[in-house]
């Protein structure tokens, strides 16, 4: 009974997740229908929130309802235990805020239920003539298209309201507005509209908007934010979607894809996990093809494939679906693909397959390293054996003079780099080994790897006996 009570009531939301042991706070408010069985996020509400003691933010929950302290403050770290405050008016005093202590591993959800006091503000909006298909001021789309053109990887994302008491009365007017929206954008540049993301979003009478379409603008983020594997109620803010049927994405998801392997190298301690669905319409053959999609971007980043980790979930039943929808939630899409991020301590080591390695650019004199083969880790290894001398293998995969020449000179770059890492170049001789390259379609063992790899092994390290 105690939550039919709380779900009547418009209240704050928070879910608590883990990024490298920085714990993130998802910010929100929800509302339900008049019988109270049916609870979602209310868009572009004002929120207070407060950490007692590290500071307060006063902002709006955007088109989707929610928004992450990480994206608020990117700089601002939570440290718990502490004492947190959420309404939709400023705290009197510190007798307002409580004590919440999360540790690692826990899940927390915290409810508090508020008064009607929520106010629903508008940030950026495209305002309609009265139930017509009529902007009434054009710098609305031209704010846009500003945002737009100042960042290739800005996003732009419109609410699609509907309102639950009368769901489908104003969606062919909202659907052609969008649309129209999105055509005006377009003239402007093609590939501008491509950047836009409609939001659906069920509300109440109180929170329906009927001329206003409402916008928000997502800066490019520098460093990706995704949720731990401990997270349970959120979904990740940041997920990729396939075409249908398709092992390809469109332009605004390859650039959040993008965005991922920095986010690995700059938290080493750290694996993805990365989830596909399994239905009907997606066969294992589909589901490896995508996830070798997603693997390109990382591997080619000089991330080691053993911190992608693939994880196949069967899609929603149909009964399932069904529940979804009459309960008005938001239905999930079988090309969606999403991340979480695993324990540090279940990272295993850098394999050891073949010998010592530095790769290249295919087809370049260019050093390519990676977070497992580097200049450095030969380094190391050379050092940890002071008695013996080594010999730097350029590979061959033919016996032609010119082959041989280039597999030589890529030794010769890795010796040079060696020695101004300090290195004593008479420990080091070059030379070059041929190994010849397996047939199209044919197994790819060591020293080669698969064809949509876009670096190669170079020269590979072995001890002179």
């Amino acid at each position: 009974m105690k939550v039919l009570v709380l779900l009547i009531s418009t209240l704050p939301f928070f879910a608590f997740s883990q990024t490298d042991r920085v714990w993130d706070i998802s910010i929100g408010a929800m509302d339900s229908d008049e019988e109270g069985f049916a609870s979602f996020y209310v868009p572009n509400v004002n929120i207070y929130f407060g950490i007692l003691g590290q500071g307060e933010w006063h902002f709006n929950t955007g088109v989707s309802g929610t928004q992450y302290l990480s994206d608020i403050d990117p700089e601002f770290e939570v440290n718990f235990p502490c004492k947190l405050y959420a309404g939709f008016n400023p705290p009197k005093d510190s007798l307002d805020y409580w004590e919440e202590d999360c540790r690692e591993g826990r899940y927390k959800e915290v409810y508090i239920p508020v008064d009607s006091s929520a106010q629903i503000e508008l940030t950026h909006s495209v305002t309609f003539e009265k139930n017509e298909l009529i902007i009434k001021n054009l710098e609305d789309i031209q704010d846009i298209i500003y945002f737009l053109k100042k960042d290739d990887k800005n996003e732009v994302f419109l609410g699609h309201l509907f309102n639950v008491q009368n769901k489908w009365k104003h969606e062919d007017l909202m659907n052609d507005r969008i649309n129209f929206i999105k055509s005006e954008v377009a003239k402007y540049s093609q590939n501008l509209d491509n950047r836009i993301s409609v939001v659906p979003k069920i509300v109440t009478e109180k929170h329906f908007i009927s001329d206003q379409v409402p916008v928000e603008f997502r800066e490019n983020r520098t460093e990706a934010y995704l949720h731990s594997e401990n997270t349970i109620i959120c979904s990740a803010p940041l997920l990729v979607k396939f075409h249908p049927l398709a092992d390809t994405m469109d332009k605004n998801s390859f650039n959040k894809l993008n965005s991922l392997p920095e986010f690995l190298l700059k938290n080493s301690g750290l694996r993805i996990q990365v989830n596909l669905y399994r239905s009907a319409n997606i066969n294992a053959q589909l589901i490896q093809k995508r996830f070798e999609t997603i693997n390109k971007v990382f591997v080619n980043s000089g991330i080691s494939p053993n911190r992608i980790v693939p994880n196949i979930r069967d899609f929603y039943t149909k009964s399932a679906l069904d529940s979804m929808l009459l309960q008005n939630q938001e239905m999930p899409d079988e090309n969606e693909i999403h991340f979480l991020v695993l324990a540090p301590d279940s990272i295993p080591p850098c394999g050891n397959s073949g010998h010592p390695k530095i790769h290249f650019k295919k087809y370049r004199q260019e050093i390519f390293e990676t977070e497992c083969d580097s200049l450095n880790h030969l380094v190391e290894i050379i050092n940890s054996n002071t008695t013996s001398n080594y010999y730097l293998i350029g590979i061959a995969t033919d016996k032609t003079p010119e082959e041989r020449f280039n597999a030589k000179s890529r030794a010769e770059i890795v010796k040079d780099r060696l020695i101004r890492l300090g290195i004593n170049p008479n420990r080091l001789t070059v030379t070059q080994a041929h190994h010849k390259a397996p047939l199209e379609g044919k197994p790819k063992n060591w020293p080669f790897y698969p064809d949509w790899y876009e670096f190669e092994i170079g020269v590979y390290l072995e001890i002179d006996n």
